[in-house]
């Protein structure tokens, strides 16, 4: 059975009203893998390697964040800001990269991590 990755969930207290999300799914890569890492991200930019079987990423930082944080192509790159304290998916159009940087413009709350799960 293929695997897949589903997000859904629930909009509310916005102006707009309230609202289902989703659901939404990513089909997983051929061999169904998955891995979960937490790795230690210093202030500054650092690389992570990605499992070549990947097709997509979900980082999910702390809740506690309030340090920036970029994802970038390459450590030169200008990258992109994603939410300092929620999740973020990324789903390669293909083959994913080697690895991918972050750079982090301060230090995470004590004793915790940046979650990356790998699908």
């Amino acid at each position: 059975m293929a695997g897949y990755v589903g997000i859904s969930g629930l909009i509310y207290g916005t102006g707009a009203g309230s609202g289902p999300l989703g659901p939404f799914s990513v089909p997983a890569n051929s061999d169904n893998n998955f891995s979960i890492a937490s790795p230690n991200l210093p202030e500054g930019t650092t690389g992570v390697l990605v499992p070549p079987w990947a097709i997509g990423m979900i980082i999910s930082p702390p809740s506690s964040n309030t340090s920036s944080i970029t994802i970038l192509g390459d450590p030169d790159d200008v990258g992109i800001g994603i939410a300092p304290d929620a999740a973020s998916l990324l789903v390669w159009p293909g083959t994913p990269p080697d690895e991918i940087w972050f750079k982090l413009g301060g230090s995470l709350p004590d004793g915790s991590a940046i979650q990356l799960i790998n699908f």
